[in-house]
């Protein structure tokens, strides 16, 4: 049982099991673990919460990160959205920031803000908008500034029968990261994304052809490995999005696939008893690693030999390795597709505390992206604040 509360404007708390209390920050829903409140506060939540009161964290010294870099006698970094902060690192380090030009021209095309009366007409927009990309096949990927907003818009675009995945802080959602990315430039794809997700990620159009063979892998092979079905809250939901029936397998892939589950449930049954699901996660994961950086001759080597402490590894390797190149031809083909279709499609909800976080939303990927910015004013006298910059863009769905 979670027990969520407001906590401030910047963080909540999280009672586990009113075991212990730890301190979630709003924006990215991430846990800040071993981070605790000062002045007797963090003790007085675990009182009225009926948790074990903890010592007050003593704090011998602090510092803030600009003084600490200030220590230095030499400052140097590398970051893709540092134009914009560009005066603040001036007068801050006195550095100056060089803006190097990129390798291919930017044939990103950013679309005007658009800002609604409510917060309503701002979601039916966002959902008519992602509806018309789906039905062209074109992917979307649509920014959110808290996993309140994401799950709403997931909620939205369930009631329409719209296949998507949801990328937040929440574990089931978390823990499958790295999927759910490498899915996020294939056709038809919809993610919902919040801050936490996707810094410093290329969404490559057509997918990621490493994670899709690895997801056949495991599609192929774990009901081999291992009985236990996955903890949803501590693994992850399963993606919306099968690859078997989308990525074309040559014949002999699938002949070492079968070989390979085969030799899978041989192993088991010998064993007397099957792995658990993590014990299977973590054979495939080796053997995906093996598979990665050893040659194919070298992998038919140790299938011949086969190690009597990793009989699997190597067979599991060999067959990822074919798959891959697999993967590789499909994921180039629907790459095109997707680049006729217009790229990638990215929606940004609401308008960040940050134009650098505006900006790493925007520069997820290196195909052809038109950006959909939405901003909501509640109530309509907060657009007297805005910049005739900004005020020349508006749209107001009353």
């Amino acid at each position: 049982m979670n027990r969520w509360c407001r906590g401030g404007e910047e963080r909540r708390w999280r009672t586990e099991k009113w075991e212990n209390m730890d301190l979630v920050v709003v924006l990215t829903g991430r846990v800040e673990e071993k981070r605790r409140w000062s002045g007797g506060i963090h003790q007085a939540v675990e009182a009225k919460e009926g948790l074990k009161i903890e010592a007050d964290s003593v704090v011998v010294a602090q510092i803030t990160y600009q003084s600490l870099f200030k220590l230095y006698p030499k400052l140097s970094g590398m970051t893709g959205t540092a134009k914009t902060e560009e005066n603040e690192f001036l007068k801050m380090f006195q550095i100056p920031v060089i803006e190097v030009p990129t390798n291919l021209p930017n044939i990103r095309n950013d679309l005007p803000t658009l800002a609604f009366a409510t917060a309503r007409g701002k979601w039916e927009h966002v959902r008519e908008e992602v509806e018309s990309m789906y039905g062209l096949g074109r992917p979307v990927l649509v920014g959110s500034t808290s996993v309140e907003n994401s799950e709403y818009l997931s909620d939205l675009l369930r009631e329409r029968k719209i296949p998507h995945n949801v990328l937040n802080a929440r574990p089931k959602y978390a823990a499958r990261e790295a999927e759910i990315v490498a899915q996020a430039g294939r056709k038809n794809s919809i993610t919902i994304a919040t801050n936490m997700a996707g810094r410093g990620t290329d969404i490559i159009l057509g997918g990621n052809p490493k994670m899709l063979a690895k997801e056949i892998i495991e599609d192929s092979l774990f009901s081999f490995l291992t009985h236990e079905g996955p903890d949803f809250e501590v693994d992850g939901e399963p993606i919306s999005q099968k690859v078997m029936s989308k990525v074309k397998v040559r014949a002999s892939s699938l002949a070492l696939l079968a070989k390979t589950a085969l030799m899978a449930k041989y192993v088991s049954k010998s064993k007397g008893k099957s792995h658990t699901y993590q014990q299977a996660k973590s054979i495939i994961s080796e053997s995906v690693e093996m598979g990665q950086s050893t040659e194919k001759e070298e992998l038919l080597k140790r299938v011949k030999e086969q190690s009597e402490m990793h009989p699997l590894c190597p067979s599991i390797a060999l067959a990822y390795h074919s798959v891959l190149k697999d993967c590789e031809e499909h994921c180039s083909s629907e790459g095109w597709e997707v680049k006729k279709l217009g790229g990638l499609h990215v929606i940004g909800t609401s308008l960040h505390e940050s134009r650098r976080i505006d900006n790493q939303v925007s520069n997820c990927t290196g195909g052809k992206v038109q950006i959909h910015n939405t901003l909501v004013f509640e109530p309509l006298f907060c657009i007297s604040a805005l910049t005739s910059e900004k005020l020349s863009f508006l749209y107001v769905s009353v």
